[in-house]
């Protein structure tokens, strides 16, 4: 997936209406789901990770781009197994697993965007991100009206992911009755202006709830290609520690653990980060991280970077928005 040709962020193949017509997602079919509590229950966990607090919650999680390739149409079936092969190793295993033990994961498939559709401004990227949504869109709804047992919810994503998640938080909980039910979004990886949401606002401190967290992890001083200006109007928090008004470099030994390739939790104490403007910077890797070092965009490892300390976090909002909602807690 990651040693693909970079031109097929631009590559225009041909226009979106000249695109195969694809079959929405059917969430009654447990086929639909990448990861689903009933038919397709997520329960990795990565070695040295540490346990959960209990299925407390249901987590409705994103998924990636894990569809790219010059030549290829503007979005993917859902159904197509090469793709998805992608997404249940990378971005199940290596992301929504950090979710595994906190609630019951909800985790639909969609007839995601192209890659190009973030990197091309264009209506036809617009069209492709929009029918991708509406996946996203269907399988929310079924989650609601089919799978919803009135507990707390987490939503999350990544990249694209949280781009779908984003919409989920504009359309379905911001300013409505959902939203007393949001313990915290999880959507780094994308833009998210502070003046997008109404009611819903970011969380500055690690045990608050009822908003959304954001990063997007950069080595110190580099400005990815997909940097805009307007992005450093976007929050950003440090998920080393998740305290968002710290603007210095954390301490290494705050750093609890990377998630690796081979799934293991090492290196801890190798990271150190701080936000700035609208991206998260990192000092460069200490060893023995050989030669990731030399790598300078870091958004596929926006999860792996800061898993155990995620995870240490999801588990911190959970226990504080029960202890809240408990009578007399």
């Amino acid at each position: 997936m990651f040693r693909q040709d970079d031109k097929d962020k631009y590559d225009l193949p041909f226009d979106f209406s000249k695109g195969q017509r694809l079959r929405p997602l059917p969430p009654c079919l447990a086929e639909g789901w990448a990861a689903h509590p009933e038919h397709n229950p997520l329960t990795f966990l990565p070695k040295g990770a540490r346990s959960g607090v209990g299925e407390k919650c249901n987590v409705f999680f994103v998924h990636p781009t894990s569809f790219r390739g010059l030549g290829e149409d503007w979005n993917v079936d859902w159904r197509n197994k090469r793709v998805n092969a992608i997404t249940d190793t990378w971005a199940l295993r290596h992301q929504a697993s950090v979710f595994v033990g906190m609630g019951k994961i909800f985790a639909p498939r969609y007839r995601q965007a192209h890659l190009r559709s973030f990197y091309l401004d264009i209506e036809d990227s617009k069209k492709a991100l929009n029918l991708a949504y509406e996946d996203i869109k269907t399988a929310f709804y079924w989650f609601l009206e089919r799978e919803d047992d009135g507990k707390p919810i987490i939503l999350a994503g990544h990249s694209q992911g949280s781009y779908h998640i984003n919409r989920l938080l504009k359309e379905f909980f911001d300013g409505t009755a959902l939203q007393s039910r949001l313990i915290a979004a999880y959507v780094p990886g994308m833009e998210l202006a502070t003046d997008e949401l109404e009611y819903i606002h970011p969380l500055f401190t690690p045990e608050s709830t009822g908003g959304y967290v954001r990063w997007m992890t950069v080595t110190e001083g580099h400005v990815p290609d997909y940097f805009k200006e307007s992005m450093a109007r976007n929050f950003v928090v440090n998920p080393i520690h998740f305290t968002a008004d710290r603007s210095d470099y954390s301490e290494y030994d705050l750093h609890r653990g990377a998630l690796t390739r081979k799934l293991k939790i090492r290196y801890a104490n190798a990271l150190s980060a701080r936000p700035h403007k609208g991206l998260l910077w990192i000092k460069p890797l200490h060893p023995p991280l050989g030669a990731l070092i030399r790598l300078k965009d870091w958004h596929v490892a926006d999860y792996n970077l800061f898993w155990s300390n995620i995870r240490d976090n999801i588990a911190l909002r959970i226990n504080s928005f029960n202890s809240f909602k408990t009578p007399g807690g």
